[in-house]
């Protein structure tokens, strides 16, 4: 039977330096490739033939120098006596117990790497064991690692079906909790990117905590709350003293210089019109410091506001 026009595994070393794939690894490749050449078994001379054409110049160079011998298994063995390097066992099962699962690494992921390093650690039967512990250690989950000391009696594939299984639910719930804030925001109109409520900023916090809160006052005359012609209408007095006709009193605040009703001249309320809480306070301690010094008082001496 002719054999497939199928294209073969990328060469081992094409050029001088070092292969970008381990040898055991590429040799995988090349059987599997060799494998679906043919539902027949090749023959070995065109198995060994095949080996060196499809493994790269550079490597080519080095198969010729070593004893490669004429079978198909031999040539394999040369080349990995000179690619791979001796094993050092230690070192091996150091990097295997220091594994630990990534952070985005799914659980099917992180078992195959486990697979991978555990095959130079020479532990025989009980390398499924060492998996699963590692497995159970090294997740970054609390919850896989939870449920899985909960079973009596954990297999290596019973723990990665469990652990995949929870690993799968808990992406779920994540990614229904976002849809569910994004739907409960589009409702009140308080979205943003990244899901939730938006809080108030630190400016609108800090104006309406500077806001005035308004106050009913049981006198008549004070007019109502934010009236800022009831608020120059009051007279101040300081330590019993009425201060309506001291030298504090300012010209546009003074009531003969304004209307004959007593209310604050219209360009003076034009101007104290829509000012701040903070604006006023200002001026209102200004006022109390000229109070102090004009009749001589301490300077924490109590002053009545306006």
């Amino acid at each position: 039977m002719a054999l497939l026009s199928l294209t073969p595994p990328p060469p081992f070393l094409q050029t001088p330096g070092e292969p970008t794939i381990t040898f055991d690894a590429w040799v995988r490749s090349f059987n599997t490739y060799l494998t679906a050449l043919s539902d027949k078994e090749l023959a070995d001379k065109r198995k060994r033939a095949l080996l060196v054409h499809c493994i790269g110049v550079e490597a080519q160079r080095i198969f010729f120098t070593l004893a490669t011998g004429t079978t198909y298994d031999k040539a394999c063995k040369a080349l990995k006596s000179f690619f791979v390097p001796k094993v050092n066992v230690v070192s091996e099962r150091n990097k295997f117990r220091l594994r630990r699962q990534n952070v985005g690494e799914s659980i099917l992921h992180y078992v195959a790497a486990l697979r991978e390093l555990v095959s130079t650690c020479e532990l025989g039967t009980v390398a499924d064991d060492m998996i699963r512990d590692q497995l159970v250690e090294k997740t970054n989950s609390s919850r896989i690692r939870e449920s899985l000391l909960l079973e009596s009696e954990l297999t290596l594939q019973k723990a990665i079906t469990l652990a995949s299984h929870i690993e799968t639910v808990l992406a779920d719930a994540q990614a229904m909790a976002k849809t569910g804030d994004a739907v409960v925001g589009a409702v009140q109109g308080t979205t943003f990117r990244g899901g939730g409520r938006r809080t108030p900023s630190h400016f609108q916090r800090k104006e309406s905590r500077s806001a005035p809160k308004p106050t009913e006052s049981s006198n008549p005359s004070a007019g109502h709350p934010g009236d800022t012609n009831a608020l120059c209408k009051e007279p101040q007095s300081v330590a019993g003293q009425h201060l309506e006709n001291s030298p504090l009193s300012h010209p546009l605040f003074d009531p003969d210089l304004g209307p004959s009703n007593g209310s604050v001249p219209p360009g003076v309320l034009q101007h104290l019109a829509g000012l701040p809480a903070f604006a006023i306070r200002l001026l209102q301690l200004i006022q109390n410091a000229a109070a102090c010094l004009v009749f001589n008082l301490p300077r924490h001496f109590h002053v009545t506001p306006l």
